[in-house]
């Protein structure tokens, strides 16, 4: 019997225009953590979970190509092969990065739902930013326990700048 979650980490390509110059102002994720639950309950009255942790480093997110403005990212999910909208799925910054420029927030553990929800804002080019994520709300009452389900959910950061 299979079990598992997976979670797909994109990245969007936003273009930005400075002075009649098409610079590509750009945000690459990567990353893929997949959570293998086949294991998990072995028999009846055994103790379960139900909230799982990715490692600290889980996706690294790099930013490139942006001047001394502000920027921003939101973070949303897309759902695939009928999520169970009892999972909740979080995520939090666990690294600032390297780079020339700041980062602040998403120090904290924040909901990621279908919508578009900010989650840290920054200057200038940073890279391996560390994102961890969190998912709970699984419980032996969800089909892909009991069934050979998958659950799929693509998480999409968006970069916004002036």
């Amino acid at each position: 019997m299979r079990k598992s979650i997976y979670l797909v980490f994109s990245q969007l390509l936003l273009l930005g225009f400075l002075s009649q110059n098409v610079h590509a102002q750009r945000i690459t994720v990567n990353g893929n953590w997949t959570l293998d639950l086949r294991n998990e309950i072995t028999e009846a009255g055994s103790d379960y979970i139900g909230t799982y942790t990715s490692a600290a480093n889980q996706s690294r997110i790099r930013l490139r190509n942006l001047g001394p403005a502000s920027y921003s990212v939101s973070v949303r999910y897309t759902p695939f092969n009928n999520w169970d909208n009892s999972i909740a799925l979080r995520a939090v910054r666990t690294a600032d990065g390297t780079g020339s420029g700041t980062i602040t927030g998403g120090t904290v553990y924040q909901i990621i739902t279908t919508m578009d929800t900010a989650f840290f804002t920054g200057t200038r080019n940073r890279r391996n930013i560390n994102i961890q994520y969190e998912l709970s709300g699984v419980s032996v009452t969800i089909p892909v326990l009991t069934t050979n389900q998958q659950f799929r959910a693509r998480i999409l950061y968006t970069l916004t700048t002036p």
